[in-house]
């Protein structure tokens, strides 16, 4: 672990950064001493250095997701409601497959970083990479052939196919979006949390200024937008390569190994499968949401709309912190730090709920701004009021539901979490948005209730099990996946 934390365990001896193999063999012969156990004040000082430039990282990048929306929105409805279709198609099949899979990193990469096995943290990453591209494929193929399925899903001909012209564009763009989420967790393992916000400060604005390029200067139209999406993509997946290589990070690459790129997947697979699943319940559900408002009509439609913009744009904070946490936790438990590794949980239950109640007062505070932005009807704005307290409220224990997930990767209990979410999404929020929603005639009121409901079960679920885990355990599973030699 860096000396600069002091708060775990660290060798006798002193060491260079970048390790060689023979000098890691040494080290984990070295005895190791416990330093002071951490506090609140050291962690949370961590994990505000860390998630800091994470905030601003996962907001460029929404910004960067959702330039298309509003470049496209000024072409006309048939074309908005094509990207829209496109988008959500994109999110649950490709982009929901690359984060689910990348958490394993959260595991493996992490903890090796922690073991100061540090050669294994390329390695991981590389297995990694590897099979999330092997997985894609399907759904790459699917892409070429989705517009019957878009048929399917909604009546409007032309805009299935404009959307299936838009994901078979798309397909160039995947590999860069698995090349940058790759890398962005082999520098956050090392607790290089900035490099993605340096790079997307560049790749947002570009991404903008290209898509208008295309679309209205050089008279692409619609499909200059994919394009535009492809080209900004390959570009941050190629800046944060130059990253690596000529600013910081390459201490834990130790060039291309064959034998990590090409044998046992299984190990990693078995953290990769369950991470798809809590990545795309949660996906999913939120969809389903929005899908199911189009029942109650224009207004509620649209205020569910602007109702999942404002969540998603809030939730880019609890989700960076949770980042930062897990990867602390992580590298923790890498080191074999039992003590530090338990204290780090519950000084983060406290900070996930001090930012929670922070978001929950900026809900509260800003949302008349919030909502102008998005429409002047009176009559949207009046049904988004009414729900903007239960949005708001969800925020304290939604950071908690994050940050305890990211935790539950930390110790590798993928498997579990995602036990949680199907049981949380689909036992229990299911029947009772059904019953809220349709049968009490709630509507989109129903939806939302019914929603935070299910996020408060997962976050005293997921909360008791991290508190209650053999943390002994933990760290001995962890010993087993980094003591690997490719």
């Amino acid at each position: 672990m860096s000396d600069t934390d002091g708060l775990s365990l660290t060798p006798t001896s002193s060491r260079k950064y970048g390790s060689t193999n023979d000098t890691e063999a040494s080290i984990d012969n070295e005895i190791l001493v416990q330093l002071p156990v951490t506090t609140f004040k050291s962690e949370a000082k961590i994990y505000y250095e860390s998630a800091f430039p994470l905030v601003i990282s996962f907001f460029l990048q929404y910004l960067l997701a959702a330039t298309p929306i509003f470049i496209v929105g000024h072409i006309g409805a048939v074309e908005l409601g094509s990207v829209s279709l496109a988008i959500m198609t994109f999110n649950i099949t490709g982009a929901g497959l690359v984060q689910g899979c990348v958490t394993a990193l959260d595991t493996f990469a992490a903890q090796a970083y922690g073991a100061q096995k540090y050669h294994l943290v390329g390695e991981f990453c590389q297995k990694a990479w590897m099979l999330i591209n092997i997985l894609s494929i399907p759904v790459l193929m699917t892409w070429w052939f989705m517009e019957p399925i878009l048929g399917f899903l909604q009546p409007d001909r032309q805009i299935a196919m404009l959307a299936t012209q838009y994901l078979r564009i798309l397909i160039l763009g995947l590999p860069a979006v698995i090349i940058f989420e790759v890398a962005k967790r082999f520098l956050q393992c090392q607790k290089i949390f900035d490099a993605s916000t340096k790079v997307l400060f560049f790749g947002a604005p570009f991404g903008f200024f290209i898509s208008y390029l295309l679309v209205f200067k050089f008279e692409l139209g619609y499909i200059g937008a994919p394009i535009a999406v492809v080209i900004s993509y390959w570009t941050i997946a190629i800046l944060l390569i130059f990253y690596v290589i000529l600013i910081d990070g390459k201490q834990c690459w130790g060039g291309f190994c064959k034998n990590a790129l090409f044998q046992d997947f299984s190990s990693i697979l078995k953290l990769a499968i369950p991470g798809v699943i809590m990545t795309e319940a949660e996906y999913l559900a939120f969809e389903a949401m929005t899908l199911a408002s189009a029942y109650f009509g224009t207004v509620q439609l649209a205020n569910q709309s602007i109702l999942a913009a404002i969540g998603s744009l809030v939730f880019q904070i609890p989700f960076a912190v949770s980042v930062a946490i897990g990867t602390r936790v992580s590298q923790l438990i890498g080191a074999g730090d039992i003590v530090n590794s338990k204290k780090s949980a519950g000084h983060a239950l406290r900070f996930a709920l001090i930012v929670g109640s922070i978001d929950c007062l900026a809900v509260i505070l800003f949302s008349d701004p919030l909502l102008k932005v998005f429409t002047n009807d009176k009559d949207v704005i009046n049904a988004c009021k009414m729900i903007i307290p239960i949005l708001a409220i969800e925020q304290i224990y939604d950071t908690v539901n994050i940050t305890f997930g990211s935790i539950l990767r930390a110790m590798g209990k993928q498997k579990v979490g995602s036990i949680f979410y199907l049981s949380g999404y689909y036992l229990v929020a299911l029947p009772l948005v059904l019953v809220l929603a349709f049968v009490l005639h709630l509507e989109v009121f129903g939806l939302w209730l019914g929603l935070s409901t299910t996020v408060l079960f997962l976050a005293i679920s997921e909360t008791i099990y991290v508190f209650r885990t053999n943390w002994t355990q933990i760290i001995e599973e962890a010993k087993e996946r980094t003591s690997v030699d490719y």
